[in-house]
């Protein structure tokens, strides 16, 4: 009956929901540095690009993520309601904030937030992300807006 029930649960799911699975499973999947994981998500001509500016194949993002003790530690602040998700019929566009952690090779960690866009197609009914985006923001360099 469990089996049956997860089933139509996942039948029901909506595909701004599925979405919304599948960039949070990059994300476990890039602090885990698991490459099989990223490999299965990715399509094949996927373009990642980092807050660096430095720009990725497929291949290439996952072997910079995989680095053993260095890299993303911790991305969080994942929230389904607060990310702008766009969904048509074989393509969504994910606007969204996280916070990150990055241990360097010096051994430092460093925080700070991403803004990321993922671009990801529909293929055979499966969701797939086809290009990725994040870029640093610095909340010091940002004008204050006056409350109103």
């Amino acid at each position: 009956m469990c089996l049956f029930t997860a089933s139509l649960n996942l039948l029901a799911q909506t595909d701004k929901e599925k979405v919304w699975e599948l960039i949070v499973q990059l994300d476990k999947a890039i602090v885990s540095k698991d490459s099989n994981k990223m490999k299965q998500i990715l399509t094949n001509g996927f373009i990642g690009v980092i807050p660096t500016g430095e720009v990725f194949t497929k291949n290439n993002y996952i072997s910079h993520h995989t680095k053993p003790f260095i890299g993303l530690t911790a991305l969080t602040g994942q929230d389904i309601t607060t990310a702008a998700i766009r969904v048509s019929p074989t393509i969504a566009i994910v606007n969204r904030r996280v916070h990150a952690k990055l241990k360097t090779p010096e051994g430092s960690e460093n925080e700070f937030d991403v803004q990321r866009i993922e671009v990801c197609i529909k293929e055979n009914d499966r969701w797939f992300i086809a290009s990725g985006q994040g870029t640093r923001v610095n909340p010091e360099v940002l004008p204050k807006v006056p409350a109103q």
